[in-house]
């Protein structure tokens, strides 16, 4: 996969929220973007660019996988207030449960646990370490001043290294458990990756749904 997504929200991340921010990684580019839906609105969706196509066609393409992490909240929080339906989603905190199968642990992990742990295969030790630091200083920076904070523009500077962090990882990690969910698969004589992928469109529909509940 070439793309990786996800969204932040000043109120919550769901239906009701108030979506601020789309973040995108293209793999080939080498190159994250930040889109301020909250300066935008429904335009950073259905704008179209030199290609033909908007955000919007590129989020509901079924035949292009994108990564996220825990695609739950942003599916709801798109679906419910902009009409966009997710298409060819890989959920890596799926991914990354399947990978750790033989550890007989049957909760999911936060994105920073799983650079954490598995950042060090993928990048230097020193930019993991620098990565789960940002996100550690971010989350208490949000905390203290308040989700609020992603309406400014532009965006201060420690909530800019929060807001942009988190896609191009999932590159890593997707390359980091692909290969252990292969093997796990193997040895559950099971089509793991075909699972993951089932299991990833499941959690988007099911975030869809009038009764889903955060």
């Amino acid at each position: 996969p070439d793309v990786a997504v996800d969204c932040e929200d000043s109120n919550g991340l769901s239906r009701s929220g108030t979506l601020t921010h789309l973040t995108f990684s293209i793999l080939p580019l080498h190159h994250t973007w930040v889109i301020c839906v909250n300066i935008l609105g429904i335009s950073a969706f259905d704008t179209v660019g030199a290609s033909g196509k908007s955000i919007r066609n590129a989020l509901e393409d079924r035949s292009t996988p994108q990564l996220w992490f825990d695609a739950r909240a942003d599916s709801d929080a798109l679906f419910g207030q902009y009409g966009i339906r997710l298409g060819n989603v890989i959920d890596i905190q799926i991914m990354e449960l399947c990978a750790t199968f033989n550890k007989k642990r049957t909760n999911f992990n936060s994105l920073k646990n799983s650079v954490k742990e598995d950042g060090p295969h993928f990048m230097p030790a020193s930019n993991c370490t620098q990565w789960v630091k940002e996100k550690v200083e971010g989350r208490k920076y949000f905390t203290k001043q308040g989700w609020g904070i992603l309406n400014y523009h532009p965006l201060p500077a420690i909530a800019q290294k929060y807001t942009v962090g988190d896609t191009f990882v999932l590159f890593g990690l997707y390359q980091c458990y692909l290969p252990r969910i292969l093997l796990a698969g193997k040895m559950l004589h099971m089509n793991m990756q075909a699972f993951v992928h089932v299991e990833s469109l499941e959690r988007v529909w099911n975030s869809k749904l009038p009764a889903y509940k955060p």
